[in-house]
Parts: structure tokens; sequence; C-alpha cells
């Protein structure tokens, strides 16, 4: 029998996640909770408030909206609890069958001699476990969380170890997914890709019950279905099926030349090839030009045009041009090139989201009216 959501989450809702000061104010979650007059999720409305980004509201109405987003929450909540069980029952079966329950019991170091690992896919472990230690930009955006069984066994490791616990988590997810698909296998880039969900859901944990394992699993499912449900894994296609990336590339030059046609006809001066700057903002959804609370920011506008992620991630592609629009001369490759390359820090996202919906909306018909009411969230 299936769990009322009121019955599933009613002490945290009603007692913890309501009492929040007005500029906490949650916006998500009563949408996501069934009233007089609908059963089913409120999901247009929840597209519309994710659109601009949901910095404002607290992390649990972040962690509910992807997945509501993304299509692993359904839109009847009564349904979320028995969803919830067979995500977690699902994932930690695949572990068990890699034998890796105690993964995040284990200390490593940053350099670590791929047989010691003792999985079946040793050399996969190693690629994951060394993307891991070069992430940790992103990762020290989490709360430390050492594995006290063990101390480093050099200064340069000792950072990595104050994290360790996530780190071991992460890796598992990596390697889980590695493992169940094997026509992509792990590539590198999926270490950028997975760490935003885990930051979301650890964020919210309380939302979670505490649960560790279940924040573990909605990371695996959500990256599983990023990865396998939307066309990005074009973007990490092999040498003999990289005219699948030029094509892509090209519909950008195309939005670009059509939106900001100096912008354009500067880089087509200087012959600068998006694959120079931009393939790494599209096949890593941004990762790598911001630091991780933007990248969720951006992620919220991606996922809600989920449907249409790529097509629409050409768009905030464009909006991160228009930024950096005056940094760009026709006289200069070096400089040009810079600016490309390297986002400025402190970057007004809110311009960038607001020109990317912008632009979508001209090339989607959408009536000026309708798209000013969705950037004030109003219906």
């Amino acid at each position: 029998m299936v769990k009322s959501i009121y019955l599933d989450f009613e002490p945290l809702f009603h007692k913890k996640f309501l009492m929040r000061s007005s500029a906490n104010e949650f916006k998500i979650l009563p949408l996501a909770n069934p009233s007089f007059d609908r059963e089913q999720i409120d999901i247009n409305e929840i597209r519309k408030l994710s659109a601009l980004g949901l910095d404002q509201c607290p992390p649990e109405d972040r962690a509910v909206a992807w997945l509501c987003l993304l299509n692993i929450y359904p839109k009847d909540p009564l349904q979320w609890g028995s969803v919830k069980k067979e995500i977690t029952k699902s994932y930690w079966a695949f572990v068990k069958d890699n034998e890796m329950e105690d993964w995040h019991t284990k200390n490593f170091p940053n350099q670590m001699q791929i047989v010691n690992f003792q999985l079946k896919r040793n050399d996969v472990m190693g690629i994951i476990h060394g993307d891991i230690v070069r992430t940790g930009r992103t990762i020290f955006f989490l709360p430390a969380d050492p594995i006290p069984t063990d101390q480093p066994v050099c200064e340069a490791d000792e950072f990595m170890y104050q994290f360790g616990r996530h780190a071991r988590r992460l890796e598992r997810v990596l390697y889980t997914f590695a493992s169940l698909n094997v026509g992509l296998g792990y590539m590198q880039g999926f270490n950028e890709l997975v760490i935003p969900f885990y930051y979301v859901f650890y964020m919210a944990l309380p939302f979670l019950n505490n649960d560790v394992e279940l924040l573990e699993a909605l990371t695996f499912q959500c990256l599983q279905t990023l990865l396998t449900e939307t066309p990005l894994h074009e973007l990490y296609t092999t040498t003999d099926q990289s005219s699948i990336i030029i094509h892509r590339l090209g519909e950008f030059t195309s939005l670009t030349s059509k939106h900001l046609p100096e912008v354009s006809r500067i880089i087509e001066t200087l012959k600068i090839h998006p694959i120079l700057y931009c393939f790494r903002w599209f096949n890593l959804l941004f990762c790598q030009e911001h630091d991780l609370p933007d990248i969720i920011t951006i992620w919220d506008d991606l996922f809600a045009h989920f449907d249409t992620l790529i097509e629409f991630e050409f768009y905030i592609g464009l909006g991160h041009l228009n930024e950096i629009k005056s940094t760009l001369t026709p006289t200069n490759y070096g400089d040009t090139i810079s600016a490309l390359q390297n986002m400025p820090e402190g970057m007004d996202l809110k311009k960038v989201l607001l020109f990317a919906n912008k632009c979508w909306d001209i090339d989607h018909k959408v009536s000026p009216l309708a798209g000013v009411m969705r950037m004030f969230g109003k219906k």
C-alpha cells in the first residue's frame, strides 16, 4: 500500500520545513502536494519558477523541483514514497553486485595503485578516483566529512581526506553507472556532472530523513536520467562519431549569428572554432565555468527545459556571450580567445538567464507578455 505523501513527510514538512523566514518561503513544495482542486503536481508552475533559478528558495524546494523536472518523481505525489523505495532498492542491489557496500569507509591516497582498489574493473575506478580528486574545487563546497579510520599518507592528501566520505560515495555512483551502461561506460566529465546532484540532495538531507543511502541512490538516478534520457551523451561520442558534435556546435554558431551578430562577426573574423571555447560549456553543462552555487542556478533553468535540454543550453551559451561581448575584439585573437575560454568571476547569472529565455521565447514564438509574466513567476 502506497503511503500518503503527508504521512511520508509529515513530521518534517509541518514542524520544520514550513517554519522558515519569509526570505526562504517555500514555492515548490506547495505545488508538489495534492490540493482540493488538483491531485497531481503543478509541473508547469514548477517549470516557470525554476526558469530563472531557485536561489531564494529553501534547498528542499530545489531538490523536489529537480526530481519532478527530470521525471523521476511521478506527477502523482502519492506515489513518491514507493518510487523512492524502488530507486533505493535497485541502486543498492547494483552496489552489492559490485561488492562496494563498504566503499564509503575506505580511505585512499590521491595517487593510488589501481590494484589496491580490489574491484572487478580496477582500471575504471582508477580513472574515476583520479577525476574525483581533481574535482576537489567543487567538492570543497560540501561540509567536511572525513573517514575517521585513517590519516592522510602525505600533506598533499590532507585536504581531500577531509571530504573522504563524499569522495567515496561519488566514486561509487560513477562506478555503478559505468558498470550498468556498458555502451557509455565512464567518460571524463561525468565526474563534473554528478557533483551538483549530490550537492543539491545533501543540502536537502533533512527532507530525505537524513538518509544518505537515499541521497546516493537519487544522485545515481539523476545522473542516469541525464545521460541516458537526453541527447547529452551525443557530446561524449567517440572520434568516429565526432561529426555529431560538429553538427551540434554548428547549431550554436547559427544561433549566435542570429541573436548576437556582432559577436558572431568577431569570432568568424578571428576564425575561432566553437570547439575551442564552447564545447566544454555544453558537454559539462557549464560546470567548469562557475562555482558550484552558480552551476545549480543554471541547472534550475536547464531542467525547466529538460525535454529540450541540449537545445536550451545553447541559449544559455548565448547569455554568456552576451555578458562578455564587450571584451571581444576583431583585432586581437589572444584577448578574445582568452575571454571566451575564461568566464569572469562574479558574472551576473540573472542577466545570463534573462537573455537566454528572451532569445528562446523569440525563436519559439512565445508572446512578449507571456515571456514577461513567466520571468516574474506569474501565470
